[in-house]
């Protein structure tokens, strides 16, 4: 996930070399609201569905390592879904 990040951040224009998982996002590459628009549809492109918490995403933008976190869970949670919104288990 930190990969799909990065190469995100990299389309954006952004040097991705010393990010770390405590790098804030939005003070490190001053994001803006386009920005984190582009970001959003990049990694829903990518990763196939909606982000269903763009309020819970935007939240992440603080911590890259944060953001990998909660796209991990949304992932998981996306592919174990039924469509209906409950967890397959």
């Amino acid at each position: 996930m930190r990969e799909i990040i990065k190469e995100c951040l990299e389309t954006l224009g952004e040097c991705t070399d010393d990010i770390t998982d405590e790098t804030d996002m939005i003070d490190e590459f001053g994001l803006d609201s386009v920005a984190i628009i582009n970001i959003i549809s990049m990694l829903e492109e990518r990763l196939g569905f909606e982000i269903p918490d763009i309020t819970e995403f935007v939240t992440n933008l603080n911590s890259f390592g944060k953001l990998a976190i909660y796209l991990e869970k949304v992932t998981v949670n996306e592919k174990g879904s039924s469509g209906d919104g409950t967890i397959c288990v």
